[in-house]
């Protein structure tokens, strides 16, 4: 049955304070764990495990997109965690969450990426970040039944860039740029044939703030200006 999320939180909570936590350390559950679902579930009415767990892709991208830091990351999914069992079972035992891949890949694909990895000449987060993508990108391969790099179709590519945008809207930059590399890399290795180049090479547009124009009294007066600087 759906309840409403605030009523889960004071579940939560309540849990926590049988548990023997300080004060301070509930009130950090209450500002990192909780309120950040308060603000991004704040239009839904009642909730239920299923919305909570949802989250947890939302809250990955902004990590994979380097808009929040591992342990703010780690916060957000020890929240979705924590309300999600107390909504299932009205109580919570003590555990440590961790991040970590939901399946494995085939030998082969895993061994790839590895040595793609290997090869970038850039910071950590950098390659964590390239090397999360395109593990997503090759476990929607294996999803879609593809085991071998040379049965894969520009269809994969376009319908993975799709789905990704979807939690990663801000951020599809980094998805074509990793993309990009992984293909020159199997391409550089004889692995596969084509870097799918013109797929990925799409630009993406970055936001732009739009700067205020001059109002009409301003306009006039800089033209008035200008004319008498003519006429001296």
């Amino acid at each position: 049955m759906d309840i409403r999320l605030s009523e889960l939180i004071k579940q939560a909570t309540q849990c926590l304070v049988d548990l023997g936590l300080s004060p301070g350390t509930i009130k950090d559950y209450q500002c990192s764990a909780f309120g950040p679902l308060e603000r991004r579930l704040k239009n839904q009415e009642k909730i239920n495990s299923a919305i909570l767990l949802a989250q947890e892709e939302f809250f990955l991208g902004q990590y994979q997109a380097g808009e929040i830091s591992r342990h703010t990351y780690n916060w957000r999914i020890r929240g979705i965690r924590m309300l999600s069992e107390v909504y299932d079972t009205g109580s919570f035992a003590w555990k440590v969450y961790s991040r970590k891949e939901k399946s494995s890949l085939p030998e082969l694909f895993d061994s790839v990426l590895g040595g793609f990895i290997r090869t970038q000449n850039c910071g950590q987060r950098q390659k964590t970040c390239k090397e999360s993508i395109c593990r997503r990108f090759l476990q929607s391969l294996v999803d879609s039944g593809i085991t071998s790099f040379e049965d894969i179709q520009p269809e994969h590519v376009n319908s993975f860039i799709i789905n990704i945008s979807a939690t990663r809207p801000k951020s599809m930059d980094d998805v074509i740029y990793a993309l990009r590399g992984f293909f020159g890399y199997l391409c550089c290795n004889g692995l596969y044939h084509d870097n799918f180049w013109m797929l990925l090479a799409a630009p993406h547009c970055r936001d732009h703030h739009v700067r205020n124009c001059l109002s009409s009294e301003e306009a006039s007066l800089l033209l008035g200006s200008c004319q008498r600087a003519a006429c001296r």
